[in-house]
C-alpha cells in the first residue's frame, strides 16, 4: 500500500481519522485476500508492483 502525495504535500489525520483509515485498509486487505471476494474486486483498486 502506498499513498503518494505531490511534492511538499502531507496528510495530517486526527486519531479518529487514522482509526477509520486503518479499518478501511484492513477491510480491503481481507477482501482482496479472500478467494471468494478477490475476483469481485480485482479491478476496483489499481495494483502496481514495485521492483527493487
Amino acid at each position: 500500500m502506498a499513498l503518494v502525495f505531490p511534492p511538499g504535500e502531507v496528510a495530517v489525520l486526527d486519531p479518529l481519522q487514522a482509526g477509520r483509515l486503518r479499518g478501511a485498509l484492513r477491510d480491503v486487505v481481507f477482501a482482496l485476500d479472500e478467494p471468494a471476494t478477490r475476483d469481485e474486486h480485482q479491478h476496483a483498486i489499481p495494483i502496481e508492483r514495485a521492483h527493487a
